[in-house]
Formats: structure tokens, sequence, C-alpha cells
């Protein structure tokens, strides 16, 4: 299943490079940032959806898009600390580039992993790929069969799948993460956008944990923007099938110029 994604990805991945045929470009030489900023009441892993720890955190994204790729640094401080370290702390950086053929948009890159005060006793970093592959197809005719336009809302299903290429030498071999998802968006008038995100991720079981399969909800309240901000309460429901499942809570900021 793994490999069969694998190849999919690279086909996709390929004739997107070759722009065949492309129905989403960029502005030349335009470059623009986008900055967003919350607090949760838990740590939920970017890439599993597992809640690693109780501590509350400040979570902030940086993402640059320049014409050809996309630069992104994502930060995690823990509000409580012990002897100067936290559980909850963590810096991602990641280079990727999104195209998009007819009605399929891929995302492909890399991430390094700054995850040295995250999990105990491991004092190393990790290097993932990635793809990703989505498309609008599948949930633009749901909404027309339902009767709802493309004024109303927009939604589209994904396929993701991640690996570790370099791991911690605590660890005998890195992660692999493969993800089902529905994200989308429903306008409730002027003043709130309703957003949600409902995913299935298969964690492989490594980094002191076991295999299991994550089922993850998230609901957002996007209110309406205030002096170029949009503002964001949002509830977190982490289900794994092997342990409890896990609420968060999180308010954040978004800005884009």
């Amino acid at each position: 299943m793994i490999r069969l994604l694998i190849i999919v990805c690279l086909t996709a991945t390929t004739l997107a490079m070759a722009q065949v045929p492309v129905v989403e470009t960029r502005e030349a030489d335009k470059v623009s940032f986008s900055f967003e900023t919350g607090i949760a009441s838990k740590y939920i892993g970017e890439r599993s959806g597992k809640v690693y720890t109780d501590n509350s955190v400040l979570q902030s994204e940086l993402t640059v898009s320049f014409p050809w790729f996309d630069l992104g640094i994502w930060n995690s401080s823990s509000f409580w600390r012990q002897d100067g370290k936290a559980d909850g702390d963590e810096i991602d950086y990641t280079i990727s580039r999104t195209d998009s053929i007819v009605f399929i948009r891929v995302e492909y890159g890399a991430s390094y992993y700054d995850f040295a005060k995250l999990f105990s006793g491991t004092e190393e970093n990790a290097v993932a790929i990635f793809c990703e592959i989505s498309s609008h197809v599948i949930m633009s005719y749901i909404f027309q069969r339902v009767g709802y336009s493309s004024a109303v809302g927009k939604a589209e299903n994904y396929v993701r799948i991640e690996r570790d290429i370099m791991t911690p030498r605590s660890e005998t071999e890195g992660g692999t993460y493969l993800t089902f998802g529905t994200r989308g968006f429903l306008d409730m008038g002027s003043f709130v956008q309703i957003g949600i995100d409902t995913s299935v991720t298969r964690d492989d079981g490594v980094y002191g944990v076991d295999p299991d399969w994550i089922f993850v909800n998230k609901l957002s309240f996007n209110l309406a923007d205030h002096q170029g901000w949009t503002f964001s309460p949002n509830f977190t429901f982490a289900n794994p099938l092997k342990g409890k499942a896990e609420t968060v809570f999180g308010l954040s900021a978004r800005t884009e110029f």
C-alpha cells in the first residue's frame, strides 16, 4: 500500500514539474509572507496527530512563498519548564513546492525536525521527505448534491505520506506516516467562517510509541479579518485506536503580507 502511494506521488510530482497542463500558477517574481501564532492546551504532533505532552504551548509558523518554492519555520514553546527544559519545545524547517495538474494539487518537499527537547533522552534530530496529493472534485460534487454553491463553502480530499530519511542514532529506523483526510470551510455570513479538517493517520510505531491509527478532527471558527488578521478559536479531538482520546483547545491568529 505504502509503496503504491509512493509510486503515485512520484508520478504526480513528475507530471506537475513538467506542468502539463497547469491551471494554477504564481505571479512571477512575487514573494509573499504568512504568519500564524497561537496557544494550545496540549502539544499535538504535527504529522502523527498524537498528544505527546499535556503542557500548554505557544506555537508559531512563518512561511515565505517564492515563485517556485516555499520556505517555512514552525516553532513550539512550552509554558512549563523544569531545569530549563520542556517536553513541548520543537523547531521544524521545511522547504516545499506546490504544483497543479488539471484538478489535482501536488505538494512535495523535505522537513528538518529539531525535537531534541521534545522526546526525553533524544538529543538529535530527523529529516523527512513528504508528498501530498489533494483534489476538490469529490467534495465539489457532494456540495452540489446537497445544494451548496462554491461561494458558500469549499473542501478537498487529500492523501499525505511522509518518511524519515535521517533519524536520531537512538532510533533503529525512521518513521512512516500515512494520512487520509478531508478539509474545508463553510461561510456563515460575513463574520464567521467554520473550518473543518478530519483525518486518519497511520503511525508505524517509532520514537517509543506503538503502531497505531489516530483519528483527528479539528474544528475552527475563523473570525472576520481585523486589520489584516484572522482570529480562530479551535478545538481538536485526537482519538487513537490504542490509548485514550484527547481534546485540545486553542486560539490562533493569522496574517498575510
